[in-house]
């Protein structure tokens, strides 16, 4: 190999290490910004207010985008565990552990307050569902695997 040679693979390593860091810190910049708006969430006191019904979709929107919010479900719990959005908002459920979660609303056992938070089929791995809140009020649900430690809220304003 001539130097000539050695010196445009020198250069064309060096922009891929380049380009792979300014990707990573990127994302690294996305990750904390993400968590900041998870912990604004997560310390969000509800008030008490009526509980009203929703409306089911079996379908996942590809995006986020306004009027649209999305709660992770783990094997810790759902991420964020308190949510508050606008009335008319869609929710997606998204199933990011390993293990099958079967999601219903409050109370346990009966889970009859609010009847279209109880999915039929349990949200497996990577699997979502989407929920469109059109009434305002508070809605409480529970992983029914552990109801008294996988808690959830969604406030409708």
């Amino acid at each position: 190999m001539d130097k000539n040679s050695a010196q445009k693979s020198s250069l064309h390593s060096l922009l891929i290490f380049i380009s792979m860091l300014a990707l990573m810190v990127g994302f690294l910049t996305y990750l904390y910004l993400q968590n900041k708006e998870l912990e604004k969430l997560a310390n969000y006191q509800p008030a008490n207010s009526p509980l009203t019904s929703v409306t089911a979709q079996p379908s996942a929107p590809s995006g986020l985008f306004p009027g649209e919010a999305s709660v992770v479900v783990t094997s810790d719990g759902f991420i964020p565990a308190t949510l508050l959005v606008k009335k008319g908002s869609l929710v997606t459920f998204l199933n990011q552990d390993r293990k099958n979660h079967q999601i219903y609303s409050d109370p346990h056992p009966s889970h009859n307050k609010y009847p279209l938070l109880n999915f039929d089929e349990p949200l497996t791995k990577d699997s979502s569902l989407t929920v469109i809140f059109d009434k305002t009020g508070t809605y409480t649900f529970h992983n029914e695997s552990n109801p008294s430690k996988i808690r959830g809220t969604i406030v409708v304003e």
